[in-house]
């Protein structure tokens, strides 16, 4: 009952979110550049966004999967650039695990 709830709740305050947003990007052209990862819509393509954060960060921290599951998805998704598999082999090397 409590997700339905927050659900519906979501649902209701989304198109006051997306006017807030628009309102705010028409004075400051940067807040409306990475507008669609605002609702967890990542492009797949480049492992970087608009402003150099890591997408793979996404696997560890925002999936439902655990961290060696992650690290296989971030390895198969995004295997032909070089800063991943130094992020990759930093976490499978990691003594202290990840913070």
């Amino acid at each position: 009952m409590k997700i339905f709830l927050y659900n519906c709740l979501v649902l209701i305050l989304l198109p006051a979110m997306v006017v807030r947003i628009v309102f705010k990007s028409l004075k400051d052209k940067d807040y409306g550049l990475n507008f669609l990862q605002r609702f967890g819509i990542y492009n797949n393509i480049q492992s970087r966004d608009a402003t150099g954060v890591n997408v793979e960060n996404i696997y560890i921290y925002n999936s439902d999967l655990n961290t060696s599951q992650a690290l296989e998805k971030i390895v198969k998704d995004f295997n032909s650039q070089k800063e991943v598999s130094v992020i990759v082999d930093f976490i499978k090397n990691s003594s202290r695990g990840l913070i």
